[in-house]
């Protein structure tokens, strides 16, 4: 196992009911799992509780003992990227932030992680000369590839993508998935959400829909 959720329930406190009800999905070390539902079925929410951004109403999620060393081993790759950038931060520092906070720095220390930055980016395929640039300087798909390098640079054992490539160009959708489907052949276990389901049949391992994990 590598991330697993069990009967989730969520719902946000209004006569809507549950968002969620009773969902359990589980995704192996080294597959890539895709989740396809249209827009308002609960996706991103799901999500989100996988990744510890939302507590559920009731079930739980569970990793492997070997990812229990903390967050740092969860990677998230959200489907905003410029709801989710810090507009005052640097890509540099957006990208080397998880490792910042992880020595107890509340500021991104960049070149602290010069090695790591290098790696990230160039698993992303970003240009190293964007680096100095802050989000409304660059394009919506170089932000992403930077949320992309964000989500590599803790070499995490689970990530997390929801909608990653929503509105964006093909170039930059083939590399994104590409990149997705690499991190689970070296052993992590990837859960990728989209309402393309041509897209999640050509890079995952398997694709369920939403409405086959128990409900929504």
């Amino acid at each position: 196992m590598g991330l697993a959720l069990r009967n989730i329930t969520h719902n946000y406190g209004d006569a809507a009911g549950n968002v969620l009800h009773n969902v359990s999905l589980e995704v192996l070390s080294g597959q890539m799992l895709g989740l396809a539902a249209p827009s308002g079925a609960g996706k991103s929410t799901l999500l989100s509780i996988a990744a510890g951004l939302t507590i559920p109403v009731s079930g739980e999620v569970q990793v492997d003992a070997a990812a229990e060393r903390g967050a740092l081993t969860i990677g998230y790759l959200p489907q905003s990227p410029r709801a989710y950038a810090d507009p005052r931060l640097t890509l540099a520092a957006t990208i080397t932030a998880p490792l910042s906070f992880a020595q107890g720095s509340l500021r991104p220390r960049p070149k602290r992680f010069s090695r790591q930055l290098a790696t990230a980016c160039a698993q992303a395929e970003l240009d190293p000369r964007l680096l100095g640039r802050k989000p409304d300087e660059v394009s919506d798909g170089q932000l992403q590839r930077a949320l992309m390098a964000r989500t590599l640079i803790t070499d995490p054992l689970v990530v997390i993508a929801d909608e990653p490539t929503a509105q964006l160009d093909y170039e930059t959708t083939k590399m994104i998935f590409s990149t997705l489907c690499r991190r689970a052949e070296q052993g992590a276990a990837v859960l990728v959400a989209s309402h393309d389901v041509d897209t999640l049949q050509e890079y995952c391992t398997s694709v369920v829909g939403l409405d086959q994990l128990g409900g929504s």
